[in-house]
């Protein structure tokens, strides 16, 4: 299961959106050659979708409607990472309890539905995570870009940033 502390501190959606809509923004227009950030207002009817890269295989895509919200990615480096059991599979454990109004994530076909560490989700009472025993040790890469990277961490050089290292102030 995710961390309490990692919940507690994750952002409510709709600044969550905000900031990943100005990353995006701010990418586009510092690093339009080595964007990172993606950002797509119109994902679906009611839906907006926005998505970091980090180019070394780790993304995550933060899915926002009506219904509610989704962050959903992957580690490539993680313990939890599918390909590390035979058969590659999810972790056990990463949906339970995924809300069935939120189920479209776990069909449409743009989030790489084999390749996921986290989920977390948030149906407007705090975001929640599945009942995931996690494996021995500190999580590698936690959904962080969102809301901890201030502008001037950004424009010292998103080519040399990973999502890992962006720890500006929240």
């Amino acid at each position: 299961m995710a961390s309490a502390k990692l919940l507690a501190e994750l952002p409510h959606p709709e600044l969550m959106r905000d900031r990943l809509r100005m990353m995006n923004m701010l990418d586009a227009i510092m690093a339009p050659d080595m964007r990172v950030f993606e950002w797509h207002p119109k994902w679906g009817r009611g839906e907006q979708l926005g998505a970091f890269k980090d180019g070394e295989g780790n993304f995550f895509f933060a899915w926002f409607s009506a219904r509610g919200a989704v962050l959903r990615g992957f580690d490539h480096d993680s313990k939890m990472s599918p390909f590390r059991r035979q058969p590659p599979a999810p972790w056990p454990g990463l949906f339970d309890g995924l809300p069935a109004q939120l189920g479209y994530v776990l069909q449409e076909p743009a989030f790489v539905q084999d390749e996921v560490t986290f989920c977390l989700w948030h149906v407007g009472d705090g975001w929640q995570a599945g009942r995931v025993q996690r494996p021995p040790g500190r999580p590698r890469m936690a959904p962080t870009p969102c809301w901890r990277v201030s502008a001037g961490a950004f424009a010292t050089g998103p080519s040399s940033t990973t999502a890992r290292s962006w720890t500006g102030p929240r």
